[in-house]
């Protein structure tokens, strides 16, 4: 299975998934591209903007991708 299979079965079967995520669990380290190849292949994936504090109790910001689902 490639990272881009591995990455567009996670999204189908949970809620959304981060850089830092993808990284610990396929090993993808280039996520963005990643996300490209699927919207091109016609996947319907929004991205949504969060904040948290880190574990030093600074605010950070990244962002979660989620696919839209298929009724």
């Amino acid at each position: 299975m490639t990272k881009t299979e591995a990455v567009r079965e996670h999204l189908e079967t949970n809620r959304g998934i981060t850089t830092y995520e993808a990284f610990q669990k396929y090993g993808a380290t280039r996520l963005a591209d990643i996300i490209y190849r699927l919207r091109k292949y016609g996947h319907k994936i929004h991205t949504v903007e969060r904040e948290q504090e880190d574990r030093f109790g600074n605010a950070v910001k990244f962002v979660e991708y989620r696919m839209e689902k298929s009724v």
